[in-house]
Protein backbone atom coordinates (compact mmCIF):
# COMPACT_ATOMS: atom_id res chain seq x y z
CA UNK A 1 0.00 0.00 0.00
CA UNK A 2 3.19 1.98 -0.18
CA UNK A 3 2.49 2.72 3.75
CA UNK A 4 5.83 5.01 4.71
CA UNK A 5 7.09 5.07 8.69
CA UNK A 6 6.36 8.74 8.85
CA UNK A 7 2.64 7.90 7.53
CA UNK A 8 2.17 5.76 10.32
CA UNK A 9 3.79 7.61 13.08
CA UNK A 10 1.89 10.90 11.73
CA UNK A 11 -1.51 8.92 12.13
CA UNK A 12 -0.74 7.63 15.24
CA UNK A 13 0.33 11.26 16.83
CA UNK A 14 3.92 10.31 17.42
CA UNK A 15 5.50 13.79 17.13
CA UNK A 16 9.09 12.97 17.90
CA UNK A 17 9.40 9.72 16.01
CA UNK A 18 7.67 12.27 12.64
CA UNK A 19 10.19 14.39 13.28
CA UNK A 20 12.90 11.81 13.73
CA UNK A 21 12.49 10.46 10.23
CA UNK A 22 11.87 14.05 9.06
CA UNK A 23 15.34 14.81 9.80
CA UNK A 24 16.92 11.36 8.18
CA UNK A 25 15.06 12.36 4.79
CA UNK A 26 11.45 11.00 4.64
CA UNK A 27 9.71 12.20 1.94
CA UNK A 28 7.08 14.39 3.31
CA UNK A 29 4.44 14.29 0.98
CA UNK A 30 4.78 10.47 0.41
CA UNK A 31 1.42 8.83 -0.89
CA UNK A 32 -0.08 5.59 -0.50
CA UNK A 33 -1.61 3.95 -3.45
CA UNK A 34 -4.85 6.12 -2.40
CA UNK A 35 -2.80 9.54 -2.50
CA UNK A 36 -3.00 9.60 0.95
CA UNK A 37 -0.17 11.92 2.24
CA UNK A 38 1.35 12.12 5.68
CA UNK A 39 -0.46 15.15 6.89
CA UNK A 40 -4.26 13.34 5.25
CA UNK A 41 -3.35 11.34 7.92
CA UNK A 42 -2.41 13.29 11.14
CA UNK A 43 -5.92 16.03 9.96
CA UNK A 44 -8.23 13.27 9.96
CA UNK A 45 -7.11 11.94 13.39
CA UNK A 46 -6.68 15.15 15.14
CA UNK A 47 -2.99 15.44 15.71
CA UNK A 48 -2.48 19.35 15.46
CA UNK A 49 0.70 18.71 16.89
CA UNK A 50 2.45 16.83 13.85
CA UNK A 51 0.12 18.80 11.14
CA UNK A 52 1.87 22.35 12.19
CA UNK A 53 4.71 20.45 12.11
CA UNK A 54 4.50 19.15 8.93
CA UNK A 55 2.95 22.22 7.02
CA UNK A 56 5.17 25.10 8.56
CA UNK A 57 8.75 23.53 9.18
CA UNK A 58 8.25 21.27 6.46
CA UNK A 59 6.10 22.72 3.80
CA UNK A 60 3.99 20.03 3.16
CA UNK A 61 1.38 20.39 0.48
CA UNK A 62 -1.68 21.54 2.17
CA UNK A 63 -4.21 21.08 -1.08
CA UNK A 64 -2.65 17.63 -1.52
CA UNK A 65 -5.65 15.46 -2.97
CA UNK A 66 -6.47 11.53 -2.28
CA UNK A 67 -7.69 9.40 -5.02
CA UNK A 68 -10.85 10.65 -3.83
CA UNK A 69 -9.98 14.38 -4.48
CA UNK A 70 -10.07 15.14 -0.41
CA UNK A 71 -7.63 17.27 0.78
CA UNK A 72 -6.52 17.67 4.79
CA UNK A 73 -9.06 20.44 5.17
CA UNK A 74 -12.22 17.94 3.99
CA UNK A 75 -10.92 15.29 6.24
CA UNK A 76 -10.25 18.03 9.12
CA UNK A 77 -13.57 19.55 8.93
CA UNK A 78 -15.55 16.78 8.69
CA UNK A 79 -13.62 15.44 12.11
CA UNK A 80 -14.45 18.77 13.81
CA UNK A 81 -11.21 19.28 14.39
CA UNK A 82 -11.22 23.13 14.83
CA UNK A 83 -7.76 23.71 15.47
CA UNK A 84 -6.45 21.97 12.06
CA UNK A 85 -9.25 23.71 10.40
CA UNK A 86 -7.15 26.71 11.67
CA UNK A 87 -3.97 25.91 10.93
CA UNK A 88 -4.42 24.90 7.44
CA UNK A 89 -6.37 27.87 6.11
CA UNK A 90 -3.60 30.12 7.42
CA UNK A 91 -1.38 28.32 5.80
CA UNK A 92 -3.37 28.95 2.64
CA UNK A 93 -5.20 26.00 2.10
CA UNK A 94 -7.83 26.07 -0.27
CA UNK A 95 -11.23 27.04 1.25
CA UNK A 96 -13.53 26.03 -1.03
CA UNK A 97 -11.74 22.93 -2.54
CA UNK A 98 -14.09 20.02 -4.00
CA UNK A 99 -13.89 16.20 -3.86
CA UNK A 100 -14.57 14.35 -6.91
CA UNK A 101 -18.25 14.50 -5.82
CA UNK A 102 -18.03 18.29 -5.58
CA UNK A 103 -18.11 18.41 -1.71
CA UNK A 104 -16.39 21.48 -0.38
CA UNK A 105 -15.10 21.35 3.48
CA UNK A 106 -18.50 23.34 4.39
CA UNK A 107 -20.63 20.93 2.78
CA UNK A 108 -18.87 18.17 4.81
CA UNK A 109 -19.14 19.96 8.40
CA UNK A 110 -22.47 21.02 8.08
CA UNK A 111 -23.77 17.93 6.99
CA UNK A 112 -22.15 16.39 10.15
CA UNK A 113 -23.18 19.19 12.50
CA UNK A 114 -19.98 20.97 13.48
CA UNK A 115 -21.08 23.94 13.92
CA UNK A 116 -18.21 25.74 15.37
CA UNK A 117 -16.34 24.54 11.56
CA UNK A 118 -19.14 26.17 9.84
CA UNK A 119 -18.72 29.53 11.45
CA UNK A 120 -15.22 29.02 10.56
CA UNK A 121 -15.30 28.28 7.01
CA UNK A 122 -18.24 30.88 6.36
CA UNK A 123 -15.64 33.42 8.33
CA UNK A 124 -12.79 32.33 6.04
CA UNK A 125 -14.61 33.15 3.41
CA UNK A 126 -16.47 30.07 2.28
CA UNK A 127 -18.75 29.64 -0.38
CA UNK A 128 -21.88 29.47 1.20
CA UNK A 129 -23.72 27.82 -1.44
CA UNK A 130 -21.12 25.87 -3.57
CA UNK A 131 -22.88 23.01 -5.31
CA UNK A 132 -21.94 19.18 -5.53
CA UNK A 133 -22.02 17.64 -8.99
CA UNK A 134 -25.96 17.14 -7.99
CA UNK A 135 -26.62 20.79 -7.16
CA UNK A 136 -26.73 20.63 -3.24
CA UNK A 137 -25.49 22.92 -1.19
CA UNK A 138 -24.37 23.15 2.50
CA UNK A 139 -27.36 24.14 3.28
CA UNK A 140 -29.12 21.20 1.63
CA UNK A 141 -26.84 18.64 3.54
CA UNK A 142 -27.76 20.45 6.78
CA UNK A 143 -31.53 19.87 6.21
CA UNK A 144 -31.28 16.23 5.16
CA UNK A 145 -29.41 15.71 7.82
CA UNK A 146 -31.56 16.82 10.49
CA UNK A 147 -29.19 19.85 11.93
CA UNK A 148 -31.82 22.54 13.12
CA UNK A 149 -29.00 24.82 14.65
CA UNK A 150 -26.75 24.63 11.01
CA UNK A 151 -29.80 25.40 9.03
CA UNK A 152 -29.87 28.28 11.13
CA UNK A 153 -26.77 29.75 10.91
CA UNK A 154 -26.28 28.87 6.82
CA UNK A 155 -29.82 30.60 6.50
CA UNK A 156 -28.81 33.51 8.54
CA UNK A 157 -25.89 34.30 7.26
CA UNK A 158 -27.41 34.15 3.31
CA UNK A 159 -27.91 30.59 2.13
CA UNK A 160 -30.07 30.99 -0.94
CA UNK A 161 -32.93 29.00 0.09
CA UNK A 162 -34.56 28.54 -3.31
CA UNK A 163 -31.69 27.00 -4.95
CA UNK A 164 -32.84 23.20 -5.76
CA UNK A 165 -31.00 19.84 -5.74
CA UNK A 166 -32.38 16.79 -7.89
CA UNK A 167 -35.64 19.46 -8.20
CA UNK A 168 -35.76 19.72 -4.48
CA UNK A 169 -35.67 22.80 -2.33
CA UNK A 170 -34.01 22.69 1.20
CA UNK A 171 -37.84 23.77 2.11
CA UNK A 172 -39.30 20.44 -0.01
CA UNK A 173 -36.22 18.67 1.45
CA UNK A 174 -36.99 19.20 4.86
CA UNK A 175 -40.53 18.13 4.66
CA UNK A 176 -39.05 14.65 2.42
CA UNK A 177 -37.27 14.09 6.02
CA UNK A 178 -40.01 14.74 8.23
CA UNK A 179 -37.96 17.34 10.00
CA UNK A 180 -40.49 19.84 10.94
CA UNK A 181 -37.94 22.02 13.26
CA UNK A 182 -36.29 22.88 10.34
CA UNK A 183 -39.73 23.42 8.22
CA UNK A 184 -40.17 26.09 10.97
CA UNK A 185 -37.19 27.83 10.34
CA UNK A 186 -36.91 27.72 7.04
CA UNK A 187 -40.42 29.51 6.96
CA UNK A 188 -39.69 31.15 9.81
CA UNK A 189 -36.67 32.74 7.97
CA UNK A 190 -38.63 34.32 4.69
CA UNK A 191 -38.75 30.77 2.34
CA UNK A 192 -42.57 31.30 0.63
CA UNK A 193 -44.56 28.31 0.93
CA UNK A 194 -46.93 29.81 -1.92
CA UNK A 195 -43.86 29.54 -4.63
CA UNK A 196 -44.27 25.69 -4.13
CA UNK A 197 -47.60 25.05 -2.42
CA UNK A 198 -49.03 22.14 -3.97
CA UNK A 199 -45.61 20.23 -3.82
CA UNK A 200 -45.12 20.87 -0.14
CA UNK A 201 -48.57 20.02 1.51
CA UNK A 202 -48.63 16.72 -1.52
CA UNK A 203 -45.47 15.55 -0.38
CA UNK A 204 -46.36 16.02 3.59
CA UNK A 205 -50.16 14.48 3.01
CA UNK A 206 -48.76 11.65 1.21
CA UNK A 207 -45.95 10.94 4.04
CA UNK A 208 -48.22 11.14 6.42
CA UNK A 209 -46.54 14.15 8.24
CA UNK A 210 -49.41 15.33 10.08
CA UNK A 211 -47.80 18.19 11.77
CA UNK A 212 -45.98 19.85 8.66
CA UNK A 213 -49.22 19.61 7.16
CA UNK A 214 -50.76 21.78 10.09
CA UNK A 215 -47.50 23.91 10.19
CA UNK A 216 -48.14 24.79 5.77
CA UNK A 217 -51.79 25.37 6.13
CA UNK A 218 -51.38 27.71 9.26
CA UNK A 219 -49.18 29.20 6.99
CA UNK A 220 -52.11 30.20 4.60
CA UNK A 221 -51.42 27.37 1.86
CA UNK A 222 -54.63 26.71 0.01
CA UNK A 223 -56.13 23.23 1.58
CA UNK A 224 -58.68 22.71 -1.66
CA UNK A 225 -55.64 23.32 -4.21
CA UNK A 226 -55.69 20.67 -6.74
CA UNK A 227 -52.67 19.62 -8.91
CA UNK A 228 -52.21 19.39 -12.41
CA UNK A 229 -55.56 16.02 -12.44
CA UNK A 230 -57.65 17.75 -10.19
CA UNK A 231 -56.33 15.95 -7.43
CA UNK A 232 -56.66 17.27 -4.16
CA UNK A 233 -55.12 17.10 -0.74
CA UNK A 234 -57.75 15.16 0.81
CA UNK A 235 -57.90 12.96 -2.23
CA UNK A 236 -54.42 11.72 -1.62
CA UNK A 237 -55.00 11.49 2.33
CA UNK A 238 -57.79 9.46 1.96
CA UNK A 239 -56.01 7.00 -0.55
CA UNK A 240 -53.09 6.76 1.97
CA UNK A 241 -55.23 6.16 4.70
CA UNK A 242 -53.92 8.45 6.57
CA UNK A 243 -56.47 9.00 8.98
CA UNK A 244 -55.40 12.03 11.00
CA UNK A 245 -54.15 13.81 7.97
CA UNK A 246 -57.81 13.75 6.88
CA UNK A 247 -58.99 14.95 10.46
CA UNK A 248 -56.66 17.96 10.16
CA UNK A 249 -57.50 18.57 6.69
CA UNK A 250 -60.90 18.65 7.20
CA UNK A 251 -60.69 21.00 9.97
CA UNK A 252 -58.66 23.28 8.28
CA UNK A 253 -61.54 23.81 6.06
CA UNK A 254 -61.21 20.67 3.11
CA UNK A 255 -63.90 20.19 1.10
CA UNK A 256 -65.55 16.62 1.87
CA UNK A 257 -66.82 16.33 -1.48
CA UNK A 258 -64.25 17.58 -3.56
CA UNK A 259 -63.59 15.33 -7.17
CA UNK A 260 -61.31 14.51 -9.54
CA UNK A 261 -61.11 14.31 -13.00
CA UNK A 262 -63.19 11.32 -12.97
CA UNK A 263 -65.66 12.89 -10.51
CA UNK A 264 -64.30 10.52 -7.98
CA UNK A 265 -64.15 11.86 -3.91
CA UNK A 266 -61.75 11.47 -1.26
CA UNK A 267 -64.49 9.00 0.43
CA UNK A 268 -64.74 6.69 -3.21
CA UNK A 269 -60.92 6.17 -2.22
CA UNK A 270 -60.99 5.56 1.25
CA UNK A 271 -63.72 3.05 0.50
CA UNK A 272 -62.17 1.05 -2.33
CA UNK A 273 -59.15 0.83 -0.49
CA UNK A 274 -60.93 -0.58 3.09
CA UNK A 275 -59.28 2.45 5.04
CA UNK A 276 -62.83 1.91 7.60
CA UNK A 277 -61.44 4.86 9.92
CA UNK A 278 -61.29 7.16 7.14
CA UNK A 279 -64.07 5.94 5.55
CA UNK A 280 -66.19 6.73 9.06
CA UNK A 281 -64.57 10.01 9.43
CA UNK A 282 -65.57 11.75 6.40
CA UNK A 283 -69.04 10.73 6.42
CA UNK A 284 -69.03 11.85 10.03
CA UNK A 285 -68.04 15.43 7.74
CA UNK A 286 -70.37 15.45 5.84
CA UNK A 287 -69.66 13.03 3.07
CA UNK A 288 -71.73 12.57 0.11
CA UNK A 289 -72.33 8.60 -0.01
CA UNK A 290 -74.32 8.27 -3.04
CA UNK A 291 -72.26 10.18 -5.16
CA UNK A 292 -70.81 8.18 -8.49
CA UNK A 293 -68.28 8.37 -11.11
CA UNK A 294 -68.16 9.69 -14.84
CA UNK A 295 -68.71 6.13 -16.37
CA UNK A 296 -71.63 4.93 -17.45
CA UNK A 297 -72.03 2.47 -14.56
CA UNK A 298 -72.28 5.29 -11.99
CA UNK A 299 -70.07 3.22 -9.94
CA UNK A 300 -70.64 4.92 -5.91
CA UNK A 301 -68.56 4.19 -3.03
CA UNK A 302 -70.83 1.55 -1.75
CA UNK A 303 -69.95 -0.32 -5.16
CA UNK A 304 -66.43 0.63 -4.72
CA UNK A 305 -66.19 -1.52 -1.59
CA UNK A 306 -68.60 -4.13 -2.41
CA UNK A 307 -66.11 -4.84 -5.89
CA UNK A 308 -62.84 -5.10 -3.88
CA UNK A 309 -63.91 -7.14 -0.86
CA UNK A 310 -63.61 -4.73 1.64
CA UNK A 311 -66.23 -6.01 4.16
CA UNK A 312 -66.20 -3.77 7.40
CA UNK A 313 -66.11 -0.34 4.63
CA UNK A 314 -69.57 -2.82 2.87
CA UNK A 315 -71.14 -2.40 6.55
CA UNK A 316 -70.60 1.31 7.19
CA UNK A 317 -71.88 2.42 4.23
CA UNK A 318 -74.71 -0.24 3.40
CA UNK A 319 -77.49 1.92 5.06
CA UNK A 320 -77.87 3.56 1.89
CA UNK A 321 -79.03 1.29 -0.94
CA UNK A 322 -77.14 2.11 -4.04
CA UNK A 323 -77.42 0.70 -7.57
CA UNK A 324 -75.18 0.71 -10.41
CA UNK A 325 -76.14 1.79 -14.14
CA UNK A 326 -77.26 -2.59 -15.01
CA UNK A 327 -79.40 -2.00 -11.43
CA UNK A 328 -77.15 -4.31 -10.11
CA UNK A 329 -76.60 -3.33 -5.75
CA UNK A 330 -73.39 -3.78 -4.29
CA UNK A 331 -73.98 -7.03 -2.92
CA UNK A 332 -74.48 -8.53 -6.42
CA UNK A 333 -71.20 -7.11 -7.37
CA UNK A 334 -69.81 -8.30 -4.38
CA UNK A 335 -70.67 -11.79 -5.55
CA UNK A 336 -69.49 -11.04 -9.07
CA UNK A 337 -66.21 -10.55 -7.61
CA UNK A 338 -65.91 -13.57 -5.17
CA UNK A 339 -66.27 -11.48 -2.07
CA UNK A 340 -68.93 -13.38 -0.60
CA UNK A 341 -68.33 -12.11 2.64
CA UNK A 342 -68.87 -8.53 1.52
CA UNK A 343 -73.18 -9.65 1.44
Amino acid sequence: NNITPLYCAAKSGHKEISEFLIERGAEINAKTNNNVTPLHAAALEGHSGIVELLIKREKAKVDAKTDKGTTPLHLAALKSHKAIVNLLINNKAEVDVKTDDGFTPLHLAALNGHIDIVNLLIDSKAEIDAKTHDGSTPLHQAVKAGHKEIVEILVTRGADVTVKSNNMTPLLSAIKYNHKEIVKVLISNGVKVNEEAIELLSLAVLSGYTDIVEILLDHKVDVNMKNSKNVAPLHLAATKGHKNVVKVLLTKGADVDTTNINNLTPLCFAAQKGYEEVVKILIAHGANVNVHNKSDKKITPLHLAATSGHCNVVKVLLHKKNYDNENRTPLELAVAHGHLRSG
